[in-house]
């Protein structure tokens, strides 16, 4: 029964998206631009919240 309600939620949300044309607003140019500065910005604040993936190994990143 979760299935059934999970493919009419879909369907619906699938539906809404269709309906008001939200493929048209991810289409326009300024949305490219828009998407590329928002990653760099999510993972510039992911290299200073978790720290930068290529450290050398033995470092340690603590602040004391």
């Amino acid at each position: 029964m979760k299935s059934v309600v999970g493919m009419i939620v879909v369907f619906l949300g699938l539906s809404v998206i269709l309906y008001y044309n939200i493929f048209g607003l991810f289409a326009q140019s300024w949305m490219l631009y828009f998407s590329l500065i928002l990653t760099a910005i999510m993972l510039i604040i992911a290299a200073c919240r978790y720290g930068l993936p290529f450290r050398k190994k033995g470092e340690s990143n603590d602040k004391t």
